[in-house]
């Protein structure tokens, strides 16, 4: 027998059926209008578009390109193969600054005679005084001052002035983003921990002065560079042009360019890393928080090409993520967190014993090796412990003799400790180095070395190549906004031939790429409305993509933005596989093209738009990137090709303040300067230098001539006098009442308004709408075809008085393609043979007071007819009384007009919940085809971000997950790490760091977290159906009190005889559809729809087996691993005398490890600078 509960359900159920049954069978008032319902529609098709049509003279205009336009099949693949041709040309460009650069800092090392007692006066990015290029003033907290300050101010100490520091002329540079810049000097930064007055590094930072020449001379080659900068294996980063660092945003200089994605990629191959954590019961207070930070910086120079692990060893192994059991896993930034996490979690008990560590370790390894997975490249084991007392030869013989294949690094944790020269001999007997750290001071410059170690079979082979990073912001310049960058970066050598056993690596050379550079070079006005490109890189992450939202809404980067996989931003729909198979392609770097019905999410993800898109792909030569330009199937592949000879132009049509031009329309490469100003004003500058410098070759190279001719058609045919000198005769507007405004945009970013009244109610319109085929209005009548207006209201409009608000309608002119095919590239035959298919050339919209559209609707229902325009008798049941409730919904179930004046722009399950469902269900009729009117579409927002407190679920995944922890842990982390680590480093670097105040702010960060949240959204089910849809349903067959996220698991309160009946139809040449509804009865209580995101949750079995799903990826096409330097030191020593190979033995076996010189500071003076951080941070 069932329990009471499900019984009762499924009673329920039945009489739900037998009700609904029931009630289609009745002679109700709905059915017996259905006439005039139909007639009510017809009646507001007519009133619509007739005023739509007279206001903004659509007939005429849609003629006047009909005859004069002349519309082009595109060739997709060929405009990809420009594009492409053109991007690789300027990353080229790039790769050569840096080629020269690094020629030029190998040349100068190589000069240069090492001094240990060298006395270095250098631009130090932290310690200069910055002069007004213009003014000649200081750059002080004073504007207008002209002489230094006496006074330091403490809420801006980086703007102080310091007579002991060198003094730097500087301006505001627009092509660095206004940062204050000397494109003469080079500067240098120093990290915290790195004293700059330690022979390796001061002799560093004095060789590479010499580049500074090379820098200015690659900037008068290529002005478009930015950023060019010299990263140190010492820890210096000199950067071109020279400019003042500016004050960290935690107010303590974390910044190291050793653990910088170019740095890593380009300073050693790909590895596979396995951490051995020693967790024995010696492992405890202060050497358990160095082991811990240990593993932290280790993992910091880790890359996405990188694959790891962690395991703790006491008696046993254990691997400290469960979920990455005896696997390597990929070093994205998701995972290194989740093992940072974990790390914290290692519980310290019993024993150590290392050798059943190196056994699992190998055997990863091993296994990663045989089946194919990791890197194939670079593999090592670190070993981060107190002591070990026994250097385990038999596990080596076992996994690394005859031939060495894993090298081991050895991290000998704590002061005082014992065993020390057994884990010194465990490292050198495998290739690998030893480092001591006593304190947390020591940290960060010995795990760095590993990264010396295996980048020495590069250097010994001298191999050369170029690395490119996946994308990244540039935080160094937080105070002048984020950009997003990839750079390029080749590793530097020491060449000197009584170094070259070692294979010294000098550092590594790079210059930032500003991805809207890349991008300045698509040209979207071919690709069109709904058209646009987008490009990955070898591990299938998003270099750029209009779906692509790395910053959350405070401005602020989110956790994971640069491991934005293309599966999150393409949505397939339907089967996943065509997507996949589109990545896997591009991956591997293959050319060819593909068509995907994929669903897109606009408005604030509240609307989602379906359409088959045509895929075009390439690789990016000599780099790791693929690139796409998609176009919309139906209409993406048809050019407007129309011009204008310049001679002939009349000057009269440009000089008219309610023309507006496309930020996107690159018609010349513009200054910084010219791109703040109005772009039409300055597109008339550069057409008067056309007409007087038109054989100037330098102008043909700046600017491209085509766009700007047809802009100038844009403008001619869009100009109501003056079309008739092109052929459009009679074009004109007609003043309807209520209609507030009429404007028009084209495909080449052109926008005209013509304003009906002085005073818009939507004036934020008119300034923020220019953009043509990237606004809303362009993009849904593109989807909605000829000869149709798609109508919208503002989602807020229900918070506004009905007299303050406007419809906003627009509709595309569409021409025909000729009847021919370009090839492979271009569109179907078959469908320019059936007509399918049109060319967009531009979009003409209108403006429409809410009121007068209302009244349309309400006027139209006002009497019932047996058909349209014929009067029968007034009705019993009419939207001005309450037998009826009356709507005009729009494709995507949003209210633009009901009885109702105050529900506007609501979504109609907002309203009316139940009924929203049954618009939506799917209802089949006897030929077994879908008549419901719309469907529902969940999309998945993989960029997503959650509060902290979302999360309920008290799960370890919760805090791995949280990228943040605000002011608490920002406290925490300074007294915890801050005190011991300014009691153990230099105190000059500390006391004279002038990057930030001890005083700085910490601001208040909300605590958020990556996640993912489904959209529930709403769009037609048959876009080409129009005839009417009459159906009842109970009104109350839904549970009250019920969690939206849950299954009702409460009964369900009905009342079998509220029941209400419905008709719905679309209004022809329009997107919206006529909804009437019987209001007879209500319902206490209703749940309604809401569009709001919500959080998809994973157990923990789930989140393992999200971490297991391996996804497809190339792995860098250089790989110069231990085998190489074996192989190079063999053939070098077979070249040298005996007692050449004896010193070079020495030097090697030398070179395998010892600890750090330490600089040596009173511990009464160190004490000071401790206790004025408690008070300041007191305070």
């Amino acid at each position: 027998m069932w329990p009471f509960r499900e019984r009762r359900l499924f009673q329920i159920c039945l009489l739900l059926i037998s009700v609904d049954s029931l009630h289609s069978t009745l002679n109700i008032p709905i059915m017996g209008l259905r006439k005039s319902f139909k007639a009510w529609t017809a009646e507001i098709s007519r009133r619509i578009y007739d005023l739509s049509v007279q206001a903004t003279g659509l007939p005429k205009l849609r003629k006047c390109y009909e005859d004069e336009a002349k519309v082009e099949i595109m060739n997709g693949t060929k405009i990809l193969d420009t594009v492409s041709t053109n991007m690789e040309k300027m990353l080229r460009k790039k790769e050569d600054a840096i080629s020269r650069l690094v020629e030029a800092a190998e040349e100068a090392n190589k000069q240069h005679t090492f001094d240990p007692e060298i006395d270095l006066h250098y631009y130090n990015a932290k310690r200069i005084n910055e002069i007004n290029e213009k003014t000649g003033n200081y750059v002080t907290t004073e504007p207008g001052a002209t002489m230094p300050p006496t006074m330091v101010d403490d809420e801006n100490e980086h703007l102080q002035f310091n007579p002991e520091w060198l003094n730097l002329t500087v301006h505001e540079d627009e092509h660095f983003n206004y940062v204050r810049v000397n494109l003469n000097y080079s500067t240098v930064h120093v990290p915290t921990d790195v004293y700059d007055r330690y022979p390796n590094v001061s002799n560093g930072i004095s060789w590479s002065e010499k580049l500074d020449p090379v820098f200015k001379k690659n900037y008068e080659i290529d002005p478009t560079l930015t950023w060019q900068y010299f990263g140190s294996a010492s820890g210096f980063f000199r950067t071109f042009p020279g400019y003042k660092w500016p004050p960290p945003p935690l107010g303590v200089d974390l910044f190291d360019c050793r653990t910088r994605e170019w740095y890593i990629q380009a300073a050693a191959s790909p590895k596979d890393i396995v951490i051995l954590l020693d967790s024995s019961g010696s492992m405890t207070g202060l050497r358990s928080k160095i082991a811990r930070t240990t593993i932290n910086k280790i993992l910091d120079t880790l890359s996405d090409d990188d694959y790891f692990n962690i395991i703790s060893y006491s008696t046993q192994p254990l691997y400290i993520d469960k979920c990455s059991n005896r696997t390597l896993i990929q070093a994205n930034i998701k995972n290194k967190e989740r093992l940072k996490e974990a790390v914290k979690d290692v519980e310290i008990k019993k024993i150590a014993h290392l050798d059943r560590a190196l056994e699992e370790a190998f055997a990863l390894l091993d296994v990663a090796r045989s089946d194919g997975e990791g890197t194939q490249c670079n593999q090592a084991i670190m070993i981060i412990s107190d002591g070990s007392p026994d250097t385990y030869g038999e596990v080596f013989e076992k996994w690394n003799r005859p031939n060495i294949t894993v090298r081991v690094f050895t991290y000998l944790i704590g002061r005082e400790v014992k065993d020390s020269r057994e884990v010194s001999l465990i490292a050198c007997a495998n290739k690998g180095y030893y480092t001591h750290i006593s304190t947390l001071a020591d940290v960060q410059e010995n795990v760095q070395k590993y990264v010396n170690v295996l980048s020495r079979p590069m250097v010994m082979q001298r191999a050369r190549y170029s690395v490119w990073t996946s994308v990244y912001l540039d935080i160094a310049h937080l105070e002048k906004g984020l950009q997003l960058m990839t750079s390029v970066a080749q590793p530097v050598f020491d060449l000197k031939n009584e170094t070259v056993q070692q294979g010294n690596l000098l550092g590594v050379m790079g210059t930032d790429v500003p991805l809207v550079e890349l991008q300045r070079l698509i040209p979207l006005y071919k690709l069109g409305t709904n058209g646009y490109a987008f490009a990955i890189t070898n591990n299938g992450y998003i270099l750029f993509h209009p779906d692509f939202r790395p910053l959350k809404w405070d401005g602020k980067a989110k956790h994971n933005y640069n491991m934005v996989d293309l599966e999150d931003v393409e949505f397939p729909e339907g089967d996943n596989d065509l997507v996949q198979r589109l990545r896997t392609e591009m991956i591997d770097q293959q050319t060819g093209d593909m068509k995907i019905p994929i669903k897109m999410m606009t408005s604030n993800m509240t609307r989602v738009a379906l359409r088959t898109n045509r895929y075009f792909y390439t690789p990016l030569e000599h780099t790791p990137f693929s690139l796409g330009l998609v176009f919309p199937d139906k209409y993406g592949l048809y050019d407007i090709t129309n011009k204008i000879n310049i001679t002939s132009m009349d000057e009269s049509m440009l000089n008219n303040k309610e023309l507006r031009l496309a930020p996107w329309a690159e018609f010349c490469h513009l200054t910084t300067e010219e791109t703040k100003q109005d772009r039409f004003e300055v597109f008339k500058r550069y057409i008067d230098k056309w007409r007087n410098e038109k054989e100037d070759r330098e102008f043909e190279q700046r600017c491209d001539e085509e766009l700007m001719s047809r802009i100038l058609y844009d403008i001619s045919v869009t100009h109501p006098m003056l079309a008739i000198e092109i052929g459009c005769n009679g074009w004109n507007l007609t003043k309807e009442p209520g209609v507030e405004l009429v404007f028009m945009g084209t495909r080449h970013g052109v926008t005209r308004f013509y304003k009906n009244t002085e005073q818009l109610t939507d004036e934020y319109f008119v300034q923020t709408q220019i953009n043509t085929i990237k606004d809303l209005y362009y993009e849904r009548a593109a989807d909605a075809g000829n000869d149709t207006f798609v109508f919208s209201v503002p989602r807020n409009a229900s918070l506004f008085p009905p007299n303050e608000t406007v419809i906003t309608g627009s509709t595309g002119i569409f021409l025909h393609p000729p009847k021919t095919s370009s090839g492979s590239g271009g569109p179907n035959p078959k469908n320019l043979a059936n007509q399918t298919n049109q060319a967009l050339a531009a979009v003409i919209g209108l403006q429409i007071k809410l009121q007068l559209f209302r009244e349309i609707m309400m006027n139209s229902t006002a009497e019932c007819f047996e058909s349209p325009g014929t009067s029968n008798v007034t009705c019993n049941s009419s939207c001005a009384n309450d037998t009826l409730d009356c709507f005009l919904i729009d494709e995507n179930g949003f209210i633009v007009v009901s009885e109702n004046e105050n529900i506007s722009g609501l979504f109609l399950g907002e309203v009316d919940g139940p009924l929203m469902n049954k618009l939506s269900e799917q209802i089949r009729s006897q030929a077994s085809t879908d008549e419901n009117v719309f469907k529902t579409v969940d999309i998945i927002d993989y960029q997503a971000i959650c509060d902290v407190a979302e999360n309920t679920s008290g799960s370890f995944a919760t805090r791995l997950m949280n990228p943040f922890w605000s002011v608490i842990t920002a406290t925490k982390w300074i007294l915890n790490e801050l005190a011991i680590l300014f009691l153990e480093f230099n105190l000059y670097n500390w006391w004279n760091f002038s990057g930030t105040s001890a005083r700085t702010h910490i601001p208040q960060q909300p605590i958020t977290r990556p996640c993912d949240r489904v959209s529930t959204l709403t769009t037609l089910n048959l876009p080409d159906q129009y005839d009417p849809v009459v159906r009842s349903l109970p009104l109350c067959q839904f549970c009250s009190n019920c969690d939206n996220e849950t299954a009702c698991e409460i009964e369900c309160s009905i009342d079998p005889g509220c029941y209400r009946s419905f008709f719905i139809q679309r209004v022809r040449n329009t997107n919206l559809f006529f909804l009437a509804v019987e209001s007879t009865c209500t319902c206490e209580e209703s749940m309604p729809i809401s569009l709001e995101p919500r959080e998809v949750r994973f157990e923990d079995d789930q989140e393992c087996e999200s971490m297991k799903l391996k996804k497809y990826r190339r792995r860098p096409d250089h790989c110069y691993n231990l085998t190489d330097e074996l192989q190079f030191l063999e053939d070098y020593e077979y070249s040298l005398s005996e007692e050449e190979i004896e010193i070079s033995g020495r030097r090697i076996e030398e070179d395998c490890g010892s600890s750090s010189p330490r600089i040596q500071v009173p511990h009464v003076t160190v004490l000071l600078p401790l206790v004025l951080i408690f008070y300041q941070l007191s305070h």
